[in-house]
């Protein structure tokens, strides 16, 4: 795990938020990570799911994570690129407070 991912895992849970190292066993190019925002942490009272990758800055994906984020977008999934912690932050911030 990258200093950025961990830093911001430590956040999320102190937020009430969960945000899961994800694998996916035969399937390349999954995002890294799996990020809850349960309803009773959000003002709107419904909970929220997204998919993460975390890319280091300038750094581009690699052909079968386009390919795997084309196919979760297309299943109506909100899939984010993620490479600065501050943004971040304020993102969850944000939707904790919908």
């Amino acid at each position: 795990m990258s200093a950025i991912e961990n830093d911001f895992y430590y956040y999320a849970k102190k937020r009430g938020c969960i945000h899961w190292k994800w694998t996916s066993p035969g399937r390349d190019g999954v995002p890294d990570r799996i990020l809850i925002i349960p309803s009773a942490r959000r003002l709107c009272m419904r909970p929220a799911i997204r998919f993460i990758e975390w890319k280091q800055p300038g750094e581009l994906l690699r052909p079968g994570q386009v390919r795997r984020i084309k196919e979760l977008r297309e299943a109506g999934c909100i899939v984010l690129i993620w490479s600065d912690l501050e943004l971040a932050k304020a993102y969850l911030n944000r939707m904790i407070e919908c």
